[in-house]
């Protein structure tokens, strides 16, 4: 089975996975599920597993921000097609093959979480991971 990871390219530049702030009454997928459609035009996932939680800082200005992300892996349709509507700065958005994935992902925080992800679907030979992601 061929296993592709869905990333958007950031405001920065890197490849990442969509994300956002949970809505008031949403669960944790519930929101993933929403921001994905909203930032990439994604429809029909199906939720799959729970990747876990990373954390980091950064600052904006003069404040330190620090900030929690919730993943979770979801399958998309074979007929998946995005339409980024262009906010928050998501300009670019790209599958790439499983054996990609470790290369391709911007930001080394999200390594633990991509191998799981890799793991689950059964994809974990690729040689290019740190010691997950669609999102």
């Amino acid at each position: 089975m061929k296993v592709d990871f869905f990333f958007i390219k950031d405001p920065f530049g890197k490849w990442t996975f969509p994300k956002g702030h949970q809505e008031l009454g949403e669960t944790l997928a519930e929101t993933a599920i929403r921001e994905i459609r909203e930032e990439t035009g994604l429809t029909g996932l199906r939720y799959v597993s729970p990747l876990g939680r990373t954390s980091f800082r950064f600052r904006r200005g003069k404040t330190v921000i620090d900030k929690s992300v919730h993943l979770f892996l979801f399958e998309a349709p074979p007929d998946a097609k995005e339409d980024l509507p262009g906010e928050e700065g998501i300009t670019e958005a790209r599958w790439f093959p499983a054996s990609e994935v470790g290369a391709v992902s911007g930001y080394r925080n999200l390594d633990v979480l991509l191998k799981k992800a890799l793991e689950l679907t059964g994809s974990s030979s690729v040689t290019s991971v740190m010691p997950p992601g669609l999102l």
